[in-house]
């Protein structure tokens, strides 16, 4: 029982640790302040972290992939 209590506060202390250098790099949270989001990190354990993946992290647009030509192509350029 002892060790399930130690294994679920180093995920916890992980999990706030990495959240708040996420809070900390961001530089707009899709919702409210930068400084209410990182106070909720470090203060509430498990809930906040996780509160900030749902809810407060920006979401990651990734651009489209240009089109290449054959030319561009290292594996078509490859078989040549």
């Amino acid at each position: 029982m002892i060790r399930f209590l130690l294994v679920l506060g180093l995920i916890a202390l992980v999990l706030m640790v990495w959240s708040g250098f996420d809070v900390a790099m961001t530089r707009t949270p899709r919702t409210g302040r930068k400084g209410l989001w990182l106070a909720a990190v470090l203060l509430l354990p498990i809930v906040g972290p996780v509160t900030w993946i749902v809810r407060g992290r920006p979401r990651r647009v990734t651009p489209p992939r240009p089109t290449r030509g054959p030319d561009d192509d290292p594996d078509f350029l490859r078989n040549l």
